[in-house]
């Protein structure tokens, strides 16, 4: 069965050369209505302190939905795709990027990367884009624009949404001044979850903001859990399995009058086919209310259902015990009926 886990864009704080100092970085995600995409913008405030051509910052720039822009100063300025002979550490002039990619495995430099809790990956060179400039000494701005994809996580009945956003970089800059963090959500205010605490209007709601003047972790996470209405919440709660005994115990109910009629209009009739029948009848009912079932409560659900059934099909299998057992009820049924009947005609007639 393939993994429950869609991955989503890995977002990540630029890469710092060691000729700027980065004196704040204000980072800017707008997630849309249904929370499977959202708009990055993060500006970067940098004091340089050399003056001429150079690298100022390294971005991560793969597994992104679309677009990827960079401005200066407020002017668009191109990104390139870091050359070939440039991945060999003893070639390129990003080896010494604040220490950053010291680390060499198979002539590639490379720095490992949290992307969640349990799995880090390697951030290789080819992996990043630059732009070169001509860059004065004094203030600047750096700004980074791109739409990205939530992790998504199907193993349940509803998705969970998750953006990560790695801070690792920062670590090795030549300084960290301050962090700020806006989260604007489109269409209703939705409840979501991150590991930075309260925002500073206290709760999270349709726009939230944090500062930090230090790292404050160093993957930050926000997730959406979506709220579904409560039919849905109680039909996944008895499970597909539960619906399917409910629908079996009403057609039981319903064969068992059927058969009581019959019986009482003629007790010495055999009712063979009736019993069969009606039994073959109602356990092929009950498998279809089970796989019809899951597409009623994943209409319930709505866009944020996972539509992920494993290998429920599998439930065609038991059939012959479900109609063993059914077959069983209703010739017990047919018994205590006919002695029942049978003891009530005696009573009502003693000479006969």
């Amino acid at each position: 069965m393939a993994s429950p886990y869609i991955d989503g864009s890995k977002n990540m704080c630029a890469f710092s050369s060691k000729d700027v100092d980065i004196l704040g970085e204000n980072i800017v995600i707008h997630i849309n209505r249904y929370f499977g995409t959202a708009k990055f913008t993060i500006e970067y405030i940098i004091q340089s302190e050399v003056m001429g051509g150079q690298i100022p910052l390294l971005f991560y720039a793969k597994d992104y939905r679309e677009g990827f822009q960079v401005w200066l100063d407020g002017k668009p300025i191109q990104v390139l795709n870091v050359p070939l002979d440039y991945y060999k550490t003893e070639n390129t002039p990003f080896v010494h990027f604040s220490n950053t990619f010291n680390v060499v495995v198979d002539e590639f430099a490379y720095i490992p990367v949290h992307w969640k809790e349990d799995a880090v990956e390697k951030c290789h060179l080819n992996e990043l884009k630059y732009f070169e400039t001509d860059l004065p000494k004094g203030t600047h701005s750096i700004k980074v624009e791109y739409t990205a994809d939530a992790w998504i996580y199907e193993g349940e009945w509803v998705n969970d949404y998750t953006y990560y956003y790695s801070l690792a970089p920062a670590k090795y800059w030549k300084s960290f001044g301050t962090l700020r963090m806006s989260i604007y959500q489109d269409g209703n205010s939705n409840y979501l979850n991150t590991n930075l605490g309260n925002p500073k209007e206290g709760q999270i709601g349709k726009v939230s903001t944090w500062e930090f003047n230090q790292l404050p972790v160093d993957l930050i996470e926000i997730s959406y859990h979506p709220e579904i209405n409560p039919l849905a919440e109680n039909l996944i709660t008895i499970e597909p399995f539960g619906l399917m005994c409910l629908v079996g115990v009403f057609l039981l109910i319903i064969h068992l009058v059927i058969l009581l009629t019959s019986i009482r209009k003629n007790p010495l009739k055999r009712h063979t086919w009736l019993i069969v029948l009606g039994s073959i009848i109602a356990t092929v009912l009950m498998i279809y209310s089970f796989f019809v079932s899951y597409d009623i409560i994943d209409f319930l659900i709505g866009e944020h259902a996972s539509k992920r059934r494993g290998y429920y099909f599998l439930i065609i299998v038991v059939y012959p015990i479900i109609l063993i057992i059914y077959l069983c009820l209703i010739f017990l049924a047919n018994w205590i009926f006919k002695k029942f009947i049978f003891k009530k005609h005696l009573n009502a007639n003693p000479l006969q």
